[in-house]
Order: structure tokens, then sequence, then C-alpha cells
């Protein structure tokens, strides 16, 4: 049998809690786009298995030993393949659950086995059909779109009073309906024209109700601006998360331990790539162009660390430097004879 091959990470919907039965709902793999690693799943590449009823688990973190509950719905739309999971009070059930309440994990990925496969003239490999073993919750979503954008239940994080909220300026909003008129400190009047606040009276980004804000917003198209608005401060978040993993304030050589980790993952990212693509022989000419660039970066930065870790001794510099000289001198001599 293939090897299983992992789809990249993918927004959560939805998270409820009624009674004792936990629910987590979401998109498990959208149709169209190019993941980052330069798979494209075709519509319909999930008939087969939806057609069939195959046992479908529910993991954590692609984790056999971590049946994480059972699917409830599965189907296929426009957009992807949408799942509703019943997550199971077992302690991994309820510590899972409170991690995605608390936004710790946000996302989905699934496992697969591909069946039907073609490649376009840029090296894409598009995924026409895959059986489909597993959904998972995963951390590390690797699209910065693939975040939980709505949370059933944050509500009572968001705390501020119809007073406060009535009192912040315009810009604490995603959207403002057009009708209205501004009053003379600049706020438009009828309040109720205003939606989705997000920012503080001092104009600091307040987590808890740009969650709230996305949870609400939904695909409402008259509001597409603002929910861009919000998606920007939420991907701006992970991208500070992403940056944050790099723990400056240690010691000089810990710091130079932490980056050489990094290069390693990319290394290793690109060598599973290329293990995926022994099909094709090659990758694609994007993935070719991030390794150059990757290279071009390492390699200029090696130059720097190489003058600094072996720097000349100064008797070499002054033989180097005789030499040069007596090099110039002999030069000039054989020109004037």
């Amino acid at each position: 049998m293939s090897d299983i091959e992992y789809g990249a990470r993918l927004k959560i919907a939805e998270i409820k809690a009624s009674g004792d039965a936990f629910e987590v709902a979401g998109y498990v793999s959208t149709y169209g786009n190019v993941d980052h690693g330069g798979d494209v799943v075709m519509r319909g590449a999930f008939d087969t298995t939806l057609a069939a009823k195959t046992p479908v688990r529910f993991l954590a973190h692609h984790d056999t030993h971590q049946v994480l509950g059972v699917p409830l719905e599965m189907k296929s739309d426009d957009q992807g393949l949408f799942g509703r999971f019943k997550i199971s009070q077992t302690q991994l059930g309820r510590d899972m659950h409170t991690l995605l309440k608390d936004g710790a994990l946000d996302s989905f990925s699934i496992g697969y086995i591909p069946t039907d496969v073609e490649f376009d003239d840029a090296g894409t490999r598009l995924l026409k059909s895959v059986d489909l073993l597993e959904c998972s919750i995963v951390a590390m979503p690797m699209n910065t779109r693939a975040t939980v954008t709505a949370v059933k239940g944050d509500e009572h994080k968001a705390t501020w009073s119809t007073s406060y909220i009535n009192n912040l300026p315009d810009s604490a909003f995603a959207a403002i309906e057009s009708g209205g008129k501004k009053d003379s400190e600049g706020k438009t009047t009828p309040r109720s024209l205003r939606h989705y606040p997000h920012h503080d009276a001092s104009g600091k980004l307040d987590e808890p109700h740009l969650n709230a804000a996305l949870s609400r917003i939904g695909d409402k198209s008259n509001f597409q601006g603002g929910k861009s608005h919000l998606m920007h401060h939420k991907n701006a978040s992970k991208v500070a998360d992403w940056f944050g993993e790099l723990d400056e304030d240690v010691p000089f050589e810990e710091l130079l331990a932490q980056v050489g980790d990094y290069v390693n993952i990319a290394a290793e990212a690109a060598e599973a790539l290329q293990k995926r693509r022994v099909e094709s022989e090659r990758l694609a000419d994007a993935h070719i162009e991030a390794i150059h660039e990757l290279l071009e970066v390492a390699e200029a930065a090696c130059d720097r660390l190489d003058d600094i870790a072996n720097p000349p001794a100064p008797a070499d510099e002054r033989l180097r430097k005789a030499l040069a000289e007596a090099v110039q001198r002999g030069n000039r001599y054989l020109e004037t004879t």
C-alpha cells in the first residue's frame, strides 16, 4: 500500500459544547488552492470515500493512538470537504476541547492515500481522487488563513458594556453601514450602523472581541470588507506568534542553535517534499526558486560568520601583504625592461 500523506492544515469553523457533548466543525480540505506542499485537491477527490461510506477516523495530531471521537457529518460542496465531529468525553477529549476553546489549537488536517493524480505544466500535483483515512485536530497551520473563524461559547469573554461600545471611535469597528451621519466627535450616528468592535478605547486590539467579531461576521456579503480587516488582524497575530518562537533573550550560543534548528527544519521539509514527488522526478519551479533563495541567504550568512569565526592571523596578513607588494614590484620591473 502507498505511504499515507497529509494535507495542509485548514480552519476550524465551529466549536461548541451542549451539556456533555463536545463538537467541532469546519472544512477539513478545500478545493482548487495550492497548499504549501505544492498540491491542489480537485473537486470530487473525496467522492469515492463518501460514496463508499468508508470509515474515517477522527484523531489528534495524526496519531492513531490518540482517537479523539467520531465524524458526525461529512459532505462535499463547492468550497471543499466539510466535516462535523463529536469529541468523546475522554481525558484526551476534554483536554483537546479546552485547547480548542482557548485557541491553542485551531486547525484541521487530513491523512490520505492518493489514488489518481496528474501534474500541470508548473509541476503542481493535482489530487483528483484520494482515499481519505483520517481527519485530525492539529497545531501550527501551514496556511495563514487556516485559523479559527467561529467559536461558539467565546462570547462570555466579550464584556464591554453598551455604553462603552457606543463611546468607542469609528476606527474601533470592522464595518460601518452607509446612511449615517457624524456627530460632533466624529462618530457615526445612529450607533447601530457600527458593527464588530475589536479595538478598545485606547486603540489597542482586543483579542477576545476580535474572535467574537470573527465568529459573528460569517459570510455576510455586505460585510466582506470588514471580514478582511478582521482576518488581517488575526493573521498578523499569527505571524507574531510564529516569530515569537525564536527566543532572543538567551545566551548567544543558544540563539544560534535555535537558528540552526530552523535551517534543519527547512532542509527536512524540502527532502520530504522531494520524496513525495518521486513520480514527477522534479519539484515545481516555485519550490526550486524558494530553495535557491534560501541557499543564497544561507551562503551570504555563512560568509559573514566565517569571517568572524576564522579571522586571518596577524602574521598571515603581514605575509600576504608583503607577497602582494613583491609581486607588484616585480611587475613594474618587467614593464620597464
